[in-house]
């Protein structure tokens, strides 16, 4: 009875401190509860906008221009459906508490609570600078993968609990038939999940399907080799069977092939960025943290500990590889923007787990107080008391403060809800999709916003002026740039269609209909 009530509130407390730890991170967004309408990173303002979208019943890809997943469109929508500006909030808050969760089940198989809390808090100090605003793929990714590694850590620790031969034990959410595993089914609702997020955050998957493939090889398991491939393909049918009847229904995926599949190749070999020099500089920007090299010096030692003891080295080197092949795909781009980074945390949970493991070892009783101290005091505390920080003052914003302003009130904003009615639509020649958002008016084009690539589109840029030349949207708002390969074509529009320069706010000169002027 004590031992069941000792277990009950070191359950709770385990509970209620993960819920604290996503809190914190989430309250990094400015779509958290206590902001007064911050104005989103520009990624996230084009998903917002896309789920406001899909509201009033158009569809991505088709009706709307973006090239990332079909999930996180709908997890948007859901989010605008909830609440307009909070909702995602809510999800994303959600998504961090079940990252966190599965982190720590993860460590649970290494070490004792304490230890396994403790690691939750190293493991996820690198987020910090990586969140970036949130409501990101990266963000969204995370359960699903963390939910991969798990299973895939519980295989090579626990591969009898995966034979065909062990059917006898049947759970909730877990079948272990002659032809089904509903762990591996799982997974492959996972890896698909991840998969319509964004393609190149598979590295998990690649490499431990393989790796599995041949440990089952090796042990002569046959018949559990086609087991787990039937399970895994049902789990990607799971998900991928209702994105394509979705989107054949309405009509989308031959957009949707073009878009998610054609422009992604061609926007991730990008000329300027995706040189070897870029993508060496990017794979090692983020390799060069001390987090990153922490999970890689504690693999090298294990695979010189498995080298003595002869056994483990072949998950471990599996493991080092998907470190690895992680780097690799998140630095393909050339490009290194912050939140790519979010995607080292999954990598970290098994070298984090088999540091405490040893910590906590009667070998180490010594010297273990002084290195968890320095995990504590030097890697710990000075990001998550950031985290603090940062949500107590969210918490307590004062007029005083000098945060983002409210955006809802910005001469911009203002000036177009003046000018326009919220049934009316605009158009924007940049990246600025928070204004749509905050002045609820609709992109006149499927081109909701212009970036460097698109401008270099000449399909797209036709496409782009032709719906502008149909609709003649009433204001257009044009970002220019000192570089525009389209200058000349965006004056020619404008003065062909008698658009009159009326206003200018930070950059953006304002042109209206002359009928509207």
């Amino acid at each position: 009875m004590i031992k069941n009530k000792k277990r009950f509130w070191c359950t709770t407390i385990i509970l209620v401190a993960l819920l604290a730890m996503a809190f914190v991170i989430c309250m990094r967004s400015p779509l958290n509860p206590f902001a007064k309408d911050l104005v989103t990173e520009t990624d996230s303002s084009v998903f917002k906008y896309i789920g406001w979208r899909m509201t009033l019943g158009e569809v991505p890809y088709k009706d709307i221009f973006d090239h990332k997943g079909i999930l996180l469109y709908f997890i948007n929508y859901l989010g605008t459906l909830l609440s307009f500006h909070r909702g995602v909030w809510l999800i994303e808050y959600i998504f961090m508490f079940l990252s966190l969760g599965l982190s720590y089940k993860i460590f649970r198989k290494f070490c004792k609570p304490f230890g396994s809390l403790l690691a939750t808090l190293l493991a996820f100090s690198p987020l910090y600078a990586y969140f970036e605003g949130g409501n990101l793929t990266e963000e969204y990714a995370l359960p699903f993968i963390l939910l991969s590694v798990y299973i895939f850590v519980d295989f090579f620790t626990s591969s009898e609990k995966y034979l065909s031969s062990n059917s006898n034990q049947k759970k909730w959410l877990y079948y272990n038939g002659k032809w089904l595993n509903s762990n591996v089914i799982l997974c492959g609702i996972s890896f698909a999940c991840t998969f319509f997020l964004r393609p190149n955050m598979i590295a998990v998957w690649i490499v431990f399907c393989i790796a599995i493939f041949i440990f089952c090889l090796y042990k002569k398991w046959h018949q559990e080799i086609l087991k787990f491939i039937v399970s895994f393909f049902i789990g990607i049918l799971i998900i991928t069977i209702p994105v394509m009847i979705y989107l054949v229904m309405n009509g989308a995926f031959n957009d949707f092939m073009n878009d998610f599949f054609l422009f992604n190749f061609v926007y991730s070999s990008n000329e300027v960025t995706a040189t070897t020099y870029h993508k060496i500089s990017s794979f090692f920007g983020f390799f060069n943290t001390s987090t990153c090299l922490l999970a890689f010096i504690i693999m090298i030692w294990k695979l010189y500990d498995d080298v003595q003891k002869k056994d483990g080295l072949f998950y471990d080197i599996s493991y080092l590889i998907y470190m690895i092949l992680n780097l690799v795909l998140i630095s393909m781009s050339g490009m290194q923007y912050p939140h790519y980074g979010i995607l080292i945390l999954p990598t970290l949970i098994y070298p984090y787990g088999i540091l405490f493991q040893s910590l906590e070892h009667k070998k180490m009783k010594n010297i273990s107080p002084y290195i968890i101290g320095y995990l504590v005091l030097v890697m710990i505390m000075p990001t998550w008391s950031k985290y603090l920080e940062n949500t107590f003052l969210r918490m307590n914003q004062t007029s005083e403060m000098k945060w983002k302003s409210d955006y809802s009130k910005d001469p911009l904003i203002l000036y177009i809800k003046e000018k326009t009615d919220e049934n009316d639509e605009i158009a924007i020649y940049g990246n600025k999709n928070a204004i749509y958002n905050f002045t609820k008016t609709k992109s006149a084009s499927k081109y909701s916003y212009m970036t460097s690539t698109l401008k270099r589109n000449k399909k797209i840029m036709k496409e782009y002026f032709d719906e502008l030349e149909e609709k003649k949207p009433q204001l257009f708002l044009w970002m220019k740039e000192e570089e525009d390969p389209n200058e000349k074509r965006v004056q020619s529009f404008l003065k062909s269609n008698q658009y009159q320069k009326c206003n200018e706010f930070d950059h953006i000169d304002v042109y209206c209909l002359e009928e509207f002027k």
